[in-house]
């Protein structure tokens, strides 16, 4: 994990934290952080990271912005990693896509922690659509 990086999380955690929630300076930071948070889970591996990320995203994408074409795609790679068994990383024996795919004929998949996000409002008990002061996961930032 970069020193670099977390540090940058910081000072991204801060301005979120400073704006005012609902307008496109808090979609733009909360896109900036998102993305941040993005990258260190592919990094690192922390669920935490890619959940919060995930919830950060999905507010960036409330105001318009040149990237948000870039945004869908990060956001759909993360819950794509929440909802799939498959350790980031290099396979070289090819046994995380063996297990992928028994999983998936077995129905292992449909656990309640896999299936977060699977109908996107009201997850973990909120929204960030509805407002970001009423947190989606116990791992939301916090205002």
């Amino acid at each position: 994990m970069s020193q670099g990086r977390d540090q940058r999380i910081e000072r991204l955690r801060a301005g979120y934290d400073a704006v005012p929630p609902g307008g496109p300076a808090a979609a733009r930071t909360a896109n900036a952080l998102g993305r941040q948070l993005a990258v260190r889970f592919f990094e690192a591996g922390a669920p935490q990271d890619r959940d919060v990320a995930i919830t950060l995203l999905d507010e960036a994408l409330l105001a318009p912005h040149d990237d948000a074409t870039v945004t869908h795609a990060a956001l759909g790679m993360l819950l794509f990693f929440r909802a799939m068994p498959i350790p980031l990383g290099a396979d070289p024996d090819g046994s995380a896509a063996i297990a992928l795919g028994m999983a998936l004929m077995t129905g292992a998949l449909n656990q309640p922690e896999r299936l977060a996000g699977n109908g996107r409002w009201g997850t973990c008990g909120g929204s960030s659509r509805t407002s970001r002061r009423t947190p989606l996961c116990a791992a939301t930032p916090r205002r």
